[in-house]
């Protein structure tokens, strides 16, 4: 859950984020019942503080793929609008993340709303969508690099299981050019273009400002990288502060 500080960080670049739970909310208070598109932790963390701030208790989070990084919610029913779509990796080609990602999001043109998690193993690609599209991939096989990938609905729960490299770093500042500083090995001048060029995300979400303060339990992208996980935060020596890092693997 994010703090209040990081919330206001956050909020300064999700107004139209925030009008739409602002809606949400109306027609909650109304008696509607009111399905989200997919959220991602950031986004679900702003939702929470404003219906706390509404008083709004009356809602449900639907999170198809567990621990996944997206979900939907809905008021005033648990009415689950989401479906997790199952296909079979093609031999002897092994598709990876970003190839099915990509083909989705420029080939198929869809918007990241409506879809959420993609977990791929040796053998399986899992993919939750809303239900509404999803005659967009069981219609038809979809032809990735000339492989057939023929979708499936998945009753059975699907768990996603991350494998981590957990390590340690020590930096002077929990400034956000800093953390990416010592997660990518490269100076602080280089960290800082790199949140400026928008390489660097905080819970799945662009943040541009090299002054952002990191704390635990939030998820930093960095374009090239990879993905981390704040685990812990200690004082140091000399205000130092000891990150506990797990990177995904």
């Amino acid at each position: 859950m994010l703090n209040k500080t990081q919330l206001l960080q956050h909020y300064q670049q999700d107004y139209e984020l925030i009008n739409k739970i602002k809606g949400w909310c109306e027609q909650a208070h109304r008696g509607q019942v009111v399905n989200t598109d997919f959220l991602d932790l950031r986004q679900i963390a702003i939702l929470q503080a404003i219906l706390a701030q509404a008083n709004i208790t009356n809602y449900f989070i639907h999170k198809p793929l567990t621990n996944g990084f997206r979900a939907t919610v809905s008021f005033n029913a648990k009415h689950d609008n989401t479906v997790i779509l199952h296909a079979k990796q093609p031999t002897p080609h092994f598709f990876q993340h970003h190839q099915v990602l990509g083909f989705i999001l420029n080939q198929l043109q869809l918007e990241m709303r409506v879809f959420g998690d993609l977990y791929i193993t040796a053998n399986d690609l899992y993919l939750s969508v809303l239900k509404k599209i999803m005659p967009v991939f069981i219609n038809a096989p979809l032809i990735i690099q000339k492989n057939l990938l023929t979708w499936t609905i998945n009753p059975a729960p699907v768990v996603i299981e991350y494998q981590f490299n957990v390590f340690v770093k020590t930096v002077k500042s929990l400034r956000l050019d800093a953390v990416v500083s010592a997660l990518c090995n490269v100076s602080r001048q280089q960290a800082q273009k790199y949140v400026e060029q928008n390489y660097v995300y905080v819970n799945f979400s662009v943040v541009n400002n090299k002054t952002f303060q990191v704390a635990c339990d939030i998820i930093i992208s960095i374009k090239r990288y990879g993905r981390f996980k704040i685990n812990a935060i200690l004082p140091s020596t000399n205000q130092h502060y000891r990150i506990t890092i797990a990177k995904f693997a």
